[in-house]
């Protein structure tokens, strides 16, 4: 089980996942900030139930599937290629930097 400060940082980014997701999170967030820092491990809890209860907007336009079989069937059917018009040395760029970049981003994820 996570102590209460953990809980309360899990739920702010649930927050802020939610809404991302397009789901009205208006009353929980307020919920969430009456409480402050007072909050039992209980009640916040129970408000991380209510955040994993909401779903999104019914004119989502979006479709966020979770398990292999779904993807696979909201998958645009046919071969796809990708035209890729670089030389080797930007090519080489290309992997380099992503490389670079993915390295520095879990450095910074480490981080405290």
């Amino acid at each position: 089980m996570l102590d209460r400060e953990a809980l309360a940082a899990l739920l702010k980014d649930e927050i802020v996942q939610k809404m991302e997701e397009d789901c009205e999170v208006r009353e929980i967030a307020a919920k969430l900030s009456r409480t402050g820092r007072v909050a039992s491990e209980e009640t916040l809890e129970i408000i991380y139930r209510e955040l994993q209860g909401l779903s999104p907007r019914a004119d989502f336009p979006y479709v966020e599937s979770s398990d292999l079989e779904e993807i696979k069937r909201q998958r645009v059917s046919g071969l796809r290629k990708i035209e890729l018009a670089l030389s080797d040395k930007e090519l080489y760029d290309r992997i380099y930097g992503a490389w670079l970049g993915r390295c520095i981003g879990c450095m910074l994820g480490t981080t405290s």
